[in-house]
């Protein structure tokens, strides 16, 4: 079975940094910043992400690649090492000196779809709670408000 919905893009930065203090930003913002990414998924697939979003012909983003997972990962970017781009889900979780900031692109919030797999016949309560709740969340999303 698959559930999709999506979820915001954010910039992970240190409290320090000059853009915590906006209420979003936009590629054009962090396209001559340092982004620290992981080695171990999702790693690869952030970095090319942000590939995509901002290398161009004469222009090549600038990703540091660690062996690290992603608390320390957070932790380079809550040293100032770098910046980081994360889901909206790695939100939840506080990380000494990190904050999160919403990627704002032509007026709208960045998303990105977020699937989920499992199998049918799989009848794990904790897993049954928390399609749940992964399907009213989705509900609640396509509202419109």
């Amino acid at each position: 079975m698959l559930l999709t919905v999506e979820e915001g893009l954010y910039f992970a930065v240190s409290r320090h940094h000059h853009l915590a203090e906006k209420q979003h930003v936009s590629w054009a913002e962090v396209e001559e910043m340092e982004f620290v990414v992981s080695t171990e998924e999702p790693g690869p697939e952030i970095k090319d992400y942000i590939l995509r979003k901002i290398s161009n012909l004469g222009r090549q983003a600038k990703i540091r690649q660690h062996r690290l997972d992603r608390e320390g990962i957070m932790n380079l970017v809550g040293l100032g090492l770098g910046v980081s781009l994360v889901a909206e889900h790695w939100c939840g979780v506080r990380y000494p000196n990190v904050k999160f900031i919403p990627i704002m692109g032509n007026q709208t919030a960045e998303r990105i779809p977020f699937s989920l797999t499992w199998r049918p016949e799989n009848d794990n309560p904790a897993l049954r709670r928390f399609l749940s709740l992964a399907r009213e969340h989705a509900k609640a999303k396509a509202v419109p408000s």
